[in-house]
C-alpha cells in the first residue's frame, strides 16, 4: 500500500516498492550509464572514440582562431554570420584592436 504525502509517494508495507522508490546509486564510472543499459562494449568504445574526435577538432579550431590577426578573424565572422551581423561584442574588442595596431604602426 502507497501513502501520498505532499507529491511524494512513500511506501509503507511492501519492501519491494521501498526498493524501487530508492534513487540509483550514483556512479562515478564514466561507462556505468552503457553498462546499466546493456550497450556493447565496442559500441562504448566507438562512443568514446567519437567523443575524443570531437573534443580534438574542437581543440584544432580554437587553436587556428586563436592565431589569426584581429582582421582575419573579423574576415571569419563576416563570412560565417554576414557582413556586420551578429557577434556584436566581438567585433567590437576586435575593431578596437585593429585600431590600436593601426595608431601603434603610424
Amino acid at each position: 500500500m502507497l501513502q501520498y504525502n505532499q507529491n511524494r509517494v512513500t511506501p509503507k508495507f511492501n519492501k519491494e516498492v521501498a526498493e524501487m522508490s530508492q534513487p540509483a546509486p550514483v556512479s562515478k564510472d564514466r561507462n556505468a550509464f552503457s553498462r546499466r543499459y546493456n550497450m556493447p562494449e565496442d559500441s562504448r568504445k566507438a562512443r568514446d572514440k567519437n567523443l575524443e574526435a570531437k573534443r580534438e577538432e574542437a581543440k584544432g579550431k580554437v587553436y587556428d582562431y586563436s592565431h589569426k590577426t584581429p582582421e582575419e578573424r573579423l574576415a571569419v565572422l563576416d563570412a560565417k554570420l554576414g557582413k556586420g551581423v551578429g557577434a556584436r561584442k566581438e567585433r567590437a574588442r576586435l575593431e578596437a584592436m585593429v585600431a590600436a595596431e593601426q595608431i601603434a604602426t603610424q
